[in-house]
């Protein structure tokens, strides 16, 4: 893992507190989705305006800036 991430990660952990397990499990879930479905371009794309995706990662600034870091654009810029 490079520092850049690590870093976000940290950053995810200290501003996320009791939720970093479930936040940490949503980006888990959505890099895996990558790696079973490469060639599918809405896995790499994230929807801030999905309520799920909010509640469990998207409201966290660090949670995001860990996505776009792993290369995820958001939905809208991906159209």
């Amino acid at each position: 893992m490079t520092e850049a991430l690590r870093s976000h990660v940290r950053a995810l952990r200290a501003e996320s507190g009791e939720k970093f397990d479930a936040a940490l499990d949503t980006c888990k879930t959505l890099l895996q989705n990558v790696l079973e479905q490469p060639d599918e371009a809405k896995f790499r794309t994230i929807r801030l305006g999905n309520a799920a995706f909010h509640q469990r990662l998207g409201q966290f600034p660090s949670g995001i800036a860990l996505l776009r870091s792993l290369g995820f654009e958001d939905a809208n810029a991906a159209d």
